[in-house]
């Protein structure tokens, strides 16, 4: 499903239940071997939430594997091995491997929601990651049938990446961090700028530069935290601005799709390591590509004219990263972002393409 501001790099599974006295729902799964995973419980109108101090969040690092088993964001080198997690009514901190069910105050026969996220598989290979079994029992009954074919189908809900409303946010094409409540089923583990624009006329090209983050690259799962390392993930991408924030998807003569997401892997940085990407169309693209240390971002093919949203993910960042989205307080405030983000900060103008590839720089050097 292609909305709700969609990464083409993740995947989510959802589980819904409904809330009632006594329920319990226990979570076995195997860690995949991809980027990042995490699970995530909601409330039925959306939305994080925490019970006792414990949030509704665990992501891959903080969960203790089963006896006999490896969490490899734990174990340098580690097998991926098995988990057990339990969603309860009252959780205590300190608890390992505990979810809360849903906010104290919720009645009973309101709707909430698991979601199983994963970024980055294997090789890419979606069929790889191994989707968890679930097992319920409440007051009144035994232990139900596993569920996992019913509730957690193999399509991805690539939906609801973290920005969900109507993105109040600048005309101009300065990003800046939306409010918080924009978010139906938030990555919180995810910072974002973002900055709604439409694309320049004629031979115009909108050109963002910033320095990139130092990252933990590649496809498998490293240690976290882990020194030197600022994200685990960071994304540029470009959606349209209609009711399902469509991601760009551009199909190509050759058959395949160019998606409007540039993660931190596909992502040129110079020597200094600043990234420059520049957004075009696909008829721009060959004479972008062209030119040395830019990474193209593509504009719908479909709708050239249309508004479109741009937004700039930072995932899980490091206790002391400073300058990650994460810590950026100001809301719809370009000038906020920019001084908690400093040379982490996207810049944005707008050029002519022919003066990029005369070797015209928007931007200062880094």
């Amino acid at each position: 499903m292609n909305a709700l501001f969609p990464e083409n790099h993740a995947a989510y599974w959802s589980f819904n239940y409904t809330v009632r006295a006594g329920l319990h729902i226990r979570i076995d799964g195997e860690f995949p071997d991809s980027r990042f995973m995490s699970l995530s419980v909601y409330k039925g109108e959306g939305g994080a939430f925490s019970v006792n101090g414990v949030e509704s969040t665990l992501t891959d690092f903080e969960i203790r594997p089963d006896a006999g088993t490896a969490n490899p964001w734990r174990t340098r080198g580690a097998a991926p091995g098995a988990y057990t997690v339990d969603l309860v009514s009252l959780p205590s901190a300190g608890d390992s491997n505990v979810l809360p069910v849903a906010p104290l105050d919720t009645p009973e026969g309101a709707l909430g929601r698991l979601i199983f996220r994963v970024y980055l598989p294997a090789s890419g290979d979606w069929s790889s990651v191994v989707l968890p079994t679930v097992t319920i029992t409440d007051a009144s009954s035994s232990p139900l049938p596993d569920c996992s074919d019913a509730v957690l189908p193999a399509e991805a809900l690539a939906a609801a990446a973290g920005l969900t409303g109507a993105a109040e946010i600048s005309a101009d094409v300065l990003f800046v961090r939306p409010p918080a409540d924009l978010g139906l089923l938030p990555n919180t583990d995810t910072g974002y700028l973002a900055v709604t624009t439409t694309p320049p006329a004629g031979d115009q090209v909108l050109v963002i530069r910033g320095h990139g983050a130092t990252s933990a690259d590649g496809v498998h799962p490293q240690v976290w935290p882990r020194r030197g390392v600022d994200l685990r993930y960071w994304s540029l991408c470009t959606n349209l601005d209609n009711a399902q924030r469509s991601l760009v998807a551009n199909p190509l003569p050759d058959g395949t799709v160019d998606y409007g997401c540039r993660n931190d892997d596909e992502t040129t940085l110079d020597r200094h390591g600043f990234y420059t990407y520049v957004v075009g169309t696909e008829t721009q693209r060959a004479r972008i590509e062209a030119i040395a240390g830019v990474t193209f971002v593509p504009w719908s093919a479909a709708r050239p004219a249309a508004p479109h949203v741009l937004f700039l993910r930072d995932m899980l960042a490091d206790s002391g990263f400073r300058e990650a989205i994460q810590n950026v307080t100001a809301i719809n405030d370009a000038d906020g972002a920019r001084k908690v983000m400093r040379e982490y900060y996207p810049e944005t103008a707008i050029t002519e393409l022919a003066g990029l590839e005369a070797g015209h720089s928007c931007f200062t050097t880094g």
